[in-house]
């Protein structure tokens, strides 16, 4: 196993650890918010096809490790930044739920999809300040 894939495993149950004890959360609900993570992540890459569909975007669908996701072919910056960031709307919602419910499950989940969003985060960023 790679260090950067041994590193996510590990960062990722730290992490969500964390979060549950600072928001007091209990076993149960813990093994439930991973498994709604699971979902999320779905949901995640779903939204992503969503972007691809509606732009026209050319497409591989990649399984490599623990990375799982679309590598995408497009010459326009704007496509691909709206694309990387379409799953955001998922952070959006459950925010607003939380906000609706003070449930600390939705807090907790909108704080680790925006984590398992980083990466298309970061090159958002790269390549709105590349030329």
């Amino acid at each position: 196993m790679k260090l950067k894939n041994a590193a996510y495993i590990i960062l990722g149950f730290t992490v969500s650890w964390m979060l549950s004890s600072f928001l007091n959360i209990s076993g149960q609900i813990y093994v439930t918010i991973l498994a709604l993570l699971a979902l999320i992540g779905i949901l995640h890459e779903l939204l992503h096809f969503v972007a691809i569909n509606m732009f026209g975007i050319g497409y591989r669908f990649v399984v490599k490790g623990l990375y799982v996701g679309f590598i995408i072919n497009t010459d326009r910056k704007e496509k691909y930044l709206l694309t990387a960031l379409f799953p955001q709307i998922l952070t959006i919602v459950v925010l607003l739920l939380y906000m609706l419910t003070l449930d600390g499950v939705m807090l907790a989940l909108s704080i680790l999809h925006t984590a398992i969003s980083i990466e298309d985060i970061g090159r958002c960023i790269k390549y709105t300040f590349h030329k």
